[in-house]
C-alpha cells in the first residue's frame, strides 16, 4: 500500500517535504516512522489525514501522515 508522509519544518531534510512510502497492508505509524529512521526524540506529533494519531494506529492505502518536529527539550 501507498502511504504519504509529509515532513514538516527541519524534518525535511530527511529527504524532502513529501515522501511517499510503500508500506505492507497493515503496518502501523510506528512502522512508518521506523523505515524513515525516525526517533522518538525527533518528532514531536503526527497527524493522520487531518487528526492525531497514536504509534500503534494502522495505516491505510492513500493515507497521509503528518510529521511535526519537536521543536525543544523539556
Amino acid at each position: 500500500m501507498k502511504v504519504t508522509v509529509v515532513l514538516l519544518a527541519w524534518l525535511e531534510s530527511l529527504g524532502g517535504k513529501n515522501i511517499d512510502l510503500e508500506l505492507c497492508e497493515g503496518a502501523t505509524v510506528s512502522e512508518a516512522l521506523r523505515s524513515l529512521s525516525l526517533h522518538e526524540l525527533e518528532y514531536a506529533a503526527t497527524i493522520l489525514n487531518f487528526e492525531q494519531a497514536d504509534e500503534n494506529q494502522t495505516l491505510a492505502d492513500g493515507d497521509i501522515l503528518y510529521i511535526f518536529p519537536a521543536i525543544a527539550g523539556g
